[in-house]
């Protein structure tokens, strides 16, 4: 197990791509609070002076796993660009509404927020839980982004007016595929938490590349917290797995891992980003840990890491009191930062000019990663491939770029 420990009241990061450079102290965050004042007001983009940003995200329910760090990370993001002066001289105000993981409530607030003044929606990190708050936004013609979510079919189904900014289910499941050929896995096992279509979308974008072969195919429930009768399948197959590409995430996996180990299998395991928690190795075993590996957007949690993402790390751990719990936390900064910079170039909230804008981003050097361009509302990027060493500690295995 390691831990970080925050170094100072107060870190730097700065932010550089070829032409947008953001560097300024960061500020412990508040919700809802009220920027600083002084600042001419950009007519067009900010006729008072602030661009009011709701964010629709899960501070209750099961999804608050998920939602809560990368609200976190969205407003570590806001404060540091209002502590640099703002975007284009316009300081952003976040108003947090709570989801409680629901669709049908994300809907609710976000047409709350919307008429309290939002000009910005940050939808939830999921398609199936976010989908609500992307089609409010919508109907009321503002523009939405989810900076964790992962899915290219959520921007077809919200329309033009909505990005999702993390990784793609498409990346992902490619790296995936790609890092498993490398390692000469021809024979492989999956196990699938069908309850998102995060897991589905990207095991058929890890089946496109993977020229191996699948040979069996289990389907866990979300509940699920016994994996014998998986584990006594895969033990039956023969010849064995080269290794198990299991789609769920923390703390299932932990949970999973624990009983393949328990099992007496130290067969490979290969998973996604929602593997990624401090707490993995802990539930799993450290020394058990070196045969798994995982695809992510951003290698945030181990030794080595970037200085930017690691004055990140620093950040959350002071403000919040905990090492930040999964990579939604860093996607969650990095989503604003990208916002921070289609506002600049659009000039204005109109949700159709911010899209333009958007689509026209390519090269984006971010914390923990880098955005080539977008297309149709998704980000084309780079993956990290994460594993461990001996004593459980995370390590970067290697990036994989995207396909053309």
């Amino acid at each position: 197990m390691f831990s970080r420990s925050a170094r100072n009241s107060t870190a730097v990061v700065a932010l550089c791509a070829s032409v947008w450079s953001v560097t300024a102290a960061w500020v412990p965050a508040q919700a809802g609070s009220t920027p600083p004042t002084g600042a001419p007001a950009n007519s067009k983009l900010c006729p008072d002076g602030t661009i009011k940003i709701g964010i629709a995200k899960a501070k209750t329910g099961g999804f608050a796993l998920f939602d809560q760090p990368g609200g976190n990370g969205s407003m570590i993001a806001i404060d540091q660009l209002n502590a640099g002066g703002g975007v284009a001289g316009c300081k952003l105000v976040a108003d947090w509404a709570d989801t409680k993981s629901d669709p049908a409530v994300g809907k609710e607030v976000t047409t709350k927020l919307i008429t309290d003044g939002a000009k910005v929606i940050i939808a939830p990190s999921d398609f199936d839980i976010g989908v609500g708050s992307s089609l409010a936004a919508k109907e009321a013609n503002v523009f939405a982004i989810s900076p964790e979510a992962s899915s290219t079919d959520w921007p077809k189904a919200a329309g033009p007016n909505m990005v999702v900014t993390a990784i793609t289910v498409k990346d992902l499941g490619e790296a995936q595929g790609k890092f498993a050929n490398e390692k000469g896995w021809v024979n492989g096992y999956s196990v699938v938490n069908e309850t998102y279509n995060f897991f589905t979308a990207t095991e058929d974008a890890f089946k496109s590349v993977y020229s191996g072969k699948i040979a069996d195919r289990s389907v866990v429930a979300e509940d699920a917290t016994d994996y014998s009768a998986v584990i006594s399948r895969i033990r039956g197959i023969s010849p064995a797995p080269d290794f198990i590409y299991l789609a769920d995430y923390f703390p299932h996996v932990g949970t999973f891992i624990k009983q393949l180990r328990d099992a007496g299998l130290d067969t490979p395991v290969l998973g996604n980003a929602t593997y990624a928690s401090p707490d993995l190795p802990k539930a799993v075993g450290e020394t058990r840990m070196s045969q798994v590996y995982y695809a992510s957007q951003s290698y945030y949690e181990g030794a080595g890491v970037a200085p930017a993402v690691q004055a990140f790390n620093d950040t959350y751990q002071q403000q919040f009191g905990t090492f930040p719990p999964n990579a939604n936390s860093i996607a969650g900064f990095e989503g604003v930062m990208l916002l921070a910079k289609a506002l600049e170039a659009a000039g204005t909230t109109d949700a159709a000019a911010l899209a333009k804008a958007f689509s026209e981003l390519t090269d984006v050097a971010l914390p923990g990663s880098k955005v080539v361009k977008f297309v149709d509302g998704y980000t084309v990027r780079s993956s990290a491939i994460i594993g461990y060493d001996e004593a459980g500690h995370p390590k970067l295995v290697e990036q994989i770029e995207p396909s053309a």
